[in-house]
């Protein structure tokens, strides 16, 4: 499928900052560097800040501009506290090995579970090629795991109660969503396995699929 610049789904959400929650601080505007990741790049420089507005597990790191993240040991996790009714974020994953990508509350306890193994969590895993949520994995059509450099979208539609992932822009529809699963925010997150890294765009430059 062709890559193209991302038009149809409106993002409100400014090219400087972005609105970040954890355990300590509400809501704080954090401003973005100016520096970008590119997908090609394999390895970058991660610092681990005493406080970081993400909330995460500690062997997680993150670039200074929050928007790449890398585990170091094990499972980590990392949930970015910005959400809408509607939203799109892409996330590029830099190595092929086993991440979970999706969307997390803040009832999900990602510093002791992965992604999808509570009700309050759900994520696509590439390299099982299956959707996780409460614990459960539900095998997805993929032709082949996910590799390096590959795309993954995630579109939350609460109006809709659907969650979709997008794998190098083929949607990937998550059907067992229950209603009640919007009952309460959910927000962009995602596990790693140990070496495992991604990055993640919430529209401040172009995404690379239109949905």
């Amino acid at each position: 499928m062709q890559r193209r610049p991302h038009q149809k789904l409106a993002i409100s959400i400014s090219n400087d900052y972005i609105s970040i929650r954890h355990h300590e601080t509400l809501t704080a505007n954090i401003k973005r560097s100016k520096s970008e990741v590119s997908p090609a790049q394999k390895r970058v420089t991660f610092a681990h800040c005493q406080k970081l507005p993400v909330d995460k597990t500690e062997q997680l790191f993150t670039t200074t501009d929050l928007l790449c993240a890398r585990s170091e040991e094990d499972w980590q996790s990392v949930r970015w506290s910005f959400v809408l009714d509607v939203f799109y974020y892409e996330m590029v994953i830099h190595t092929d090995g086993e991440m979970r990508i999706g969307l997390a509350s803040e009832h999900a306890d990602i510093k002791t579970r992965k992604l999808g193994s509570d009700p309050f969590s759900i994520a696509l895993d590439g390299y099982n090629r299956c959707i996780w949520h409460d614990g459960i994995a539900f095998p997805v059509p993929m032709e082949s795991q996910w590799t390096e450099h590959d795309v993954i979208g995630v579109k939350s539609d609460v109006s809709e109660k659907s969650v979709t992932f997008f794998w190098n822009g083929v949607p990937i529809k998550a059907p067992f969503v229950e209603g009640n699963f919007f009952a309460v925010p959910y927000f962009p997150a995602a596990s790693l396995y140990e070496d495992q890294q991604c990055s993640i765009n919430f529209g401040k430059k172009p995404f690379m699929f239109s949905v």
